[in-house]
């Protein structure tokens, strides 16, 4: 859970390079122009996070498919387009991973 990390800030920079790599590599740039957009993150981890630890977990994520959905405008701010509709789910898995859908309309 990121939320309550101690994790030293060089840790957690580096794992959101990681993500943001790995949204570049498998999201392709899909502007939205009049379109609407729901997106589900799902975390698979072998425990659960409460909500708030859920969603701070998939911040990074978040940041780089909104900046792949919205271009243009400064890093981390398109999350809040009203054009993008977040759903936040987690399931149990041995291994760590992220499930991301993305349903344009």
């Amino acid at each position: 859970s990121e939320a309550n990390s101690t994790e030293h800030w060089t840790a957690k920079a580096r794992r959101r390079r990681v993500q943001k790599n790995a949204v570049k590599l498998f999201v392709p740039a899909m502007p939205l122009k009049d379109h609407k957009a729901i997106v589900t993150l799902t975390r698979l981890s072998p425990r659960q996070c409460d909500g708030d630890n859920l969603q701070c977990a998939l911040k990074g994520l978040r940041d780089e498919i909104s900046d792949r959905l919205v271009p243009g405008l400064a890093p981390g701010r398109a999350d809040s387009d009203p054009r993008i509709t977040w759903i936040y789910d987690q399931q149990r898995s041995k291994t760590y991973a992220v499930g991301i859908k993305i349903q344009v309309s």
